[in-house]
């Protein structure tokens, strides 16, 4: 199954982006050897025993990950909105590749 996630939070979003890839998810898919770059807080990971749930968990683990790391409260990463689906008929847009700073 090919699950999407998109989400807002409060800080450190490199650093949340970068646990996530880390898990194996993607900030962008190729289809008909064109690359399409997700928006900056999307991501879709695909594979057996993947589904909404699974990467709502996986999430939630980098989150709580991070915010286990930063000493300070007023400095934890709160999540502001996310939602999970199921990837099935999709129409995009191709757009720039994600710059890394």
């Amino acid at each position: 199954m090919e699950v999407l996630i998109t989400y807002d939070i409060s800080n450190q979003h490199p650093e949340v982006k970068a646990a996530m890839l880390k898990k194996g998810f993607h900030d962008y898919w190729v289809s008909d050897k064109k690359t399409y770059n997700l928006p900056n807080t999307s991501l879709w990971k695909k594979g057996n025993g993947i589904n909404v749930t699974t990467v709502l968990n996986e999430f939630n683990q980098a989150i709580n990950k991070l915010n286990s790391a930063t000493p300070l409260t007023k400095n934890k990463i709160k999540i502001e909105r996310c939602i999970v689906v199921e990837c099935t008929v999709w129409a995009g847009i191709q757009g720039e590749k994600h710059s890394t700073d």
